[in-house]
């Protein structure tokens, strides 16, 4: 597939980049002016494929889950460095 076809962006930039991501949109689908502010404007408001509000930005790292010590372990060992590839953190920094 070609670099110029799709667009990778990270959940958790949703909102709070909303303007830039709606841009990038625009570029990649030859949207108007008035059609990627509407882009912004929904991904301010709404949780694309989230549950909870728009307000909850923040990310949420395995220490702040209610998880068995064991679990977090096995989790870090399988997924941290697949996870890093793509330039996401299990772990807070």
């Amino acid at each position: 597939m070609a670099a110029d076809n799709f667009l990778e962006v990270r959940q958790e930039d949703l909102t709070p980049r909303a303007d830039e991501v709606a841009q990038k949109l625009a570029e990649l689908l030859d949207l108007s002016p008035s059609e990627a502010a509407n882009v912004a404007s929904y991904l301010r408001s709404q949780r694309v494929e989230q549950t909870g509000n728009a307000e909850k930005t923040e990310e949420i790292y395995l220490e702040d889950l209610d998880w068995p010590e064991d679990l977090k372990r096995a989790c870090r060992e399988l997924c941290e460095s697949a996870a890093a590839e793509f330039d996401y953190r299990l772990s807070r920094p």
